[in-house]
C-alpha cells in the first residue's frame, strides 16, 4: 500500500490580504494565475522538496492542482528531489472558489459587500458548510467535488503500482480529499503553507513538516512588481513546460 501525502502551496501574495491585511493584492492577478511569493513562498516549496527527498523511497505518483502556486510549488519542490515521478495535474483539486473574499481582506469585504452578512454569521457558529462565499464555492461543493479523486487515489494506493502518492494542492482540498480518505475524519484546520501532512495509515492526520521560512509580520508585496511579473508570459510558460516535461495525464 502506497503512503499518501498531502502538501499546501507555498506562500504568495493573495494569502498577505489576510495574514498582513494587504490592500489591492487582486490587482495582481485572479486566483488561477496567482504565483508564489518569490522570497518566502519559494523558499517554503524548496524546503518542502529537501524534505520529501530525505522522505520517500520508489516510485511516485504526484498529483498537482492546475493553479500557478501548486504548479509553482511543485516545481520548485522537485529540483530539490531525485525521485521516480510520474506527474498528473487534476483540475478537481483546485482551490475552492472564494467569489468576492478572494485575496481581500475580510474587513474589507464586510465592509464593501454586506450582502456577505450571512456567510461570515454562518462562519462564526460553525455552520458554513453549505454556505457559499459570495459568488463563489461552498465546502460543500469542494467535498463533493473532491470524492471522485479521492476514490481513485484510494483504488490506486491498493494497486501496489506506487510506493508513494504526493498531492500539491490547496488547504479547503487539502481537508476534504483527507476526509474522504479516512472515513469521515476531520483534518486539522489552519495549515501552513507549504505543510505536509500524512494522509494514510498508523500516523495519518499528522503534520511530518512545516518550513522554517515564514513570513513577518508587517511585511507587504510589491504590487506593481508582482503584476509584471504575471503578465511575463515567457516565465509561465517555462513553469508548465517543466511540468508537462513530466506529466502523464491531464484529468479535468
Amino acid at each position: 500500500m502506497a503512503n499518501i501525502y498531502l502538501i499546501r502551496h507555498g506562500f504568495t501574495p493573495a494569502n498577505n490580504a489576510n495574514y498582513n491585511c494587504q490592500r489591492g493584492i487582486r490587482e495582481i492577478a485572479e486566483d488561477r494565475d496567482m504565483p508564489l511569493e518569490r522570497n518566502y513562498g519559494v523558499r517554503q516549496a524548496e524546503e518542502a522538496g529537501i524534505f520529501l527527498n530525505n522522505l520517500i523511497n520508489g516510485k511516485s505518483l504526484v498529483f498537482v492542482s492546475p493553479y500557478r502556486r501548486t504548479l509553482e510549488t511543485f516545481k520548485y519542490a522537485s529540483e530539490n528531489m531525485n525521485k521516480d515521478l510520474d506527474v498528473i495535474i487534476d483540475e478537481r483539486i483546485r482551490e475552492i472558489d472564494s467569489g468576492v473574499h478572494y485575496a481581500r481582506p475580510k474587513e474589507d469585504v464586510k465592509r464593501d459587500f454586506p450582502e456577505t452578512g450571512g456567510f461570515f454569521k454562518a462562519l462564526e457558529s460553525g455552520k458554513a458548510d453549505s454556505v457559499p462565499y459570495y459568488g463563489g464555492e461552498s465546502q460543500k461543493d469542494v467535498r463533493n467535488r473532491v470524492y471522485g479523486f479521492a476514490m481513485n487515489v484510494l483504488n490506486i494506493c491498493d494497486s501496489d503500482d506506487y510506493d508513494n502518492i504526493l498531492i500539491f494542492t490547496h488547504g479547503v482540498a487539502m481537508h476534504w480529499i483527507y476526509y474522504w480518505l479516512n472515513n469521515g475524519a476531520e483534518l486539522k484546520t489552519g495549515l501552513k503553507n507549504c505543510e505536509i501532512i500524512k494522509a494514510n495509515g498508523d500516523d495519518a492526520g499528522k503534520s511530518l513538516f512545516i518550513p522554517v521560512a515564514y513570513v513577518p509580520k508587517g511585511f507587504l508585496i510589491d504590487i506593481p512588481k508582482y503584476i509584471d511579473l504575471v503578465n511575463n508570459e515567457k516565465e509561465l510558460k517555462k513553469v508548465k513546460t517543466k511540468i508537462l516535461n513530466k506529466h502523464i495525464q491531464y484529468k479535468c
